[in-house]
């Protein structure tokens, strides 16, 4: 007898990964009632590029390994939190033309697990990026 392949619903991943005003050092997530509801696993890198938009940062999926965002991993048990994010992060998954960002599921580069992440999905000015992927560090420096 064949095992059959479980399929992945969207949802089905349990990790996040958060590299901006949702990490643990700001108080976005207590502010959106997710206190209690995302459990911090410890930091995480992911091959793709962060940029300054203003009051929050914005990430671009890369293809080189050399370009990394650091960020923190979440675990997660309840769904609703995709909600509650994705409404923040203005993430219309049935309008992906207009969603400011985008919920899409990688492979991270450390640790080796798949998780989400919101994805910047407007154009960036180069002159943006954020060259140490960190946008704690980057803050840092701005002051």
């Amino acid at each position: 007898m064949q095992k059959s392949k479980k399929q992945k619903t969207p949802d089905s991943s349990s990790y996040l990964a958060l590299y901006g005003s949702l990490m643990s050092p700001f108080t976005t997530q207590e502010a959106l009632g997710l206190s209690g509801q995302l459990t911090l696993l410890g930091k995480c890198q992911l091959a793709a590029k962060l940029y300054d938009l203003g009051d929050y940062p914005g990430l671009t999926l890369s293809k080189h390994k050399s370009d990394i965002v650091h960020a923190e991993l979440y675990s997660f048990s309840n769904q609703a939190v995709l909600t509650i994010l994705d409404e923040f992060e203005d993430y219309q998954p049935d309008d992906d033309q207009t969603s400011l960002y985008k919920r899409i599921l990688i492979n991270l580069l450390e640790p080796q697990i798949e998780a989400w992440v919101y994805v910047y999905n407007q154009a960036v000015l180069e002159s943006n990026f954020i060259a140490s992927g960190s946008w704690e560090t980057y803050l840092a420096g701005r002051k």
